[in-house]
């Protein structure tokens, strides 16, 4: 009985695991995404100051 306990709970343990993992890589993947569109869009747009 315990061990099945066990068994049923390592399943949903691992299964958190690999759902929480996905969202970590998802998350920064879309962080890194941003921070290069930021980049970027600021190194496109001309410098104010300097144009005047």
């Amino acid at each position: 009985m315990i061990g099945e306990m066990l068994y049923h709970l390592h399943r949903h343990v691992r299964l958190v695991l690999i759902a929480g993992g996905l969202m970590f890589v998802i998350g920064v993947a879309l962080l890194g995404y941003e921070a290069v569109r930021h980049r970027d869009d600021r190194s496109n747009r001309p410098v104010a100051s300097s144009q005047a």
